[in-house]
């Protein structure tokens, strides 16, 4: 038997070798021209979404309040709710004063579990009573222990010695009448895992990144993929709560907040306007300058067929603004202003350039109260 299965082998091997060919040869490798044949009979919405890969499924997210706390401007609340099925979150929410007085009260949800569709609104409440509301998304910036309070201005653990105040544009956003949620991203403050280290030290936070990106590739999805269906539950959030315009729905984010925020707009229909600040560069020019980036940026065969512009062109005629400045080492300006003109074009083709709002500054990788005003006024003028 023995003698048999090395002969065996001896054939199989003495095949590969001379022929070049094992018993796998009749299957057919893809080739890039392979690709843009099969994305020549694909809408760029249906790419991308292929691309992007396997999407999680969405569960009843069963919301509960947590935490209530009074501040002068506002009133802040931590809340959790279900991500996926044994995954769940907690976020930030908050309410202006101009809101009802009562503690936020989600709408029945009636849908499937894997439903994508938004909640259905209360019937007896009129639309004039409700608010905007805004997705407010953290920055990276290598900072794992800090997520959700940047943009809150709350550290609702008191583990932060300072936050910044020029990334507080969900607080600020709650003053000017806009209920906020401000979630945290996967691997960042309260949903960094410590089996990688401690969420201070940024190699455990690049490791735990590496981790999640990886592991979802490897299992026909990516990083974004995820990052989008979080940010889809979070827009279910809001649209449940019974003092919120459904139809007035926004987002916003500084770095990688700002990209998470492109993609959401895309991605959500619900959205009616978006921000991003110092978010988003051609693929193209940050591969060519070999520069590292978030790896949620990273989506398989994206730039076989597109690059970013596309993402934002298929945004029009919905609004969108973005900030970019031209000293900004991780996206170089050369690729931002080629999104600028293709977009502006596509915008224009729509009859919409006033959907856009573009705004590059003399600076750097920030977001300056000349820029916050700026796009500050943008969301006002779409969302009230």
């Amino acid at each position: 038997m023995i003698k048999f299965v090395n002969k065996l082998i001896g054939i199989y091997t003495l095949n590969i070798y001379t022929t070049g060919k094992s018993d796998c040869s009749h299957t057919k490798r893809a080739t890039i021209r392979d690709v843009q044949e099969e994305n020549k009979y694909m809408t760029f919405r249906e790419r991308a979404i292929k691309s992007l890969g396997i999407f999680p499924q969405k569960v009843p997210p069963e919301m509960k309040i947590e935490r209530e706390q009074k501040f002068s401007d506002c009133t802040g609340y931590v809340i959790s709710y279900n991500l996926e099925e044994n995954e769940r979150t907690r976020s930030i929410l908050l309410k202006p004063e101009s809101a009802s007085a009562k503690t936020p009260a989600a709408r029945q949800d009636n849908a499937p579990a894997n439903a994508k569709s938004k909640i259905s609104a209360a019937p007896h409440e009129s639309l004039q009573t409700k608010l905007p509301a805004v997705l407010a998304i953290h920055q990276h910036n290598g900072e794992f222990h800090l997520g959700k309070a940047e943009p809150a201005a709350w550290d609702i653990n008191g583990k932060i010695p300072q936050l910044n105040p020029m990334y507080a544009y969900g607080r600020d956003l709650v003053a000017r009448g806009y209920v906020v949620l401000c979630p945290d991203l996967l691997c960042f403050e309260e949903r960094f895992d410590p089996h990688f280290g401690k969420a201070q030290d940024t190699s455990a936070g690049a490791s735990h990144e590496i981790f999640e990106f990886t592991k979802r590739v490897q299992h026909g999805s990516s990083l974004q993929a995820k990052y989008l269906h979080d940010m889809s539950v979070a827009i279910d959030i809001l649209c449940s709560l019974d003092y919120v315009d459904t139809s007035r729905i926004g987002v916003i984010g500084h770095s990688l907040g700002g990209q998470t925020s492109l993609y959401t707009t895309w991605y959500d229909t619900r959205v009616k306007a978006g921000v991003s600040s110092c978010g988003f560069g051609t693929m193209e020019t940050i591969i060519n300058n070999k520069i590292n980036h978030n790896k949620a940026m990273y989506i398989p065969g994206f730039s076989v067929y597109a690059d970013t512009y596309d993402i934002l062109c298929d945004i029009a005629p919905r609004a969108f603004a973005f900030t970019s400045g031209i000293k900004d080492d991780i996206f170089p300006i050369d690729g931002v202003r080629e999104i600028e003109e293709k977009a502006k074009k596509q915008y224009a083709s729509l009859d919409a350039p006033d959907k856009l709002l573009t705004h590059i500054f003399n600076g750097g990788h920030s977001f300056d109260n000349e820029a916050k005003q700026k796009v500050y006024s943008f969301i006002d003028r779409e969302l009230k």
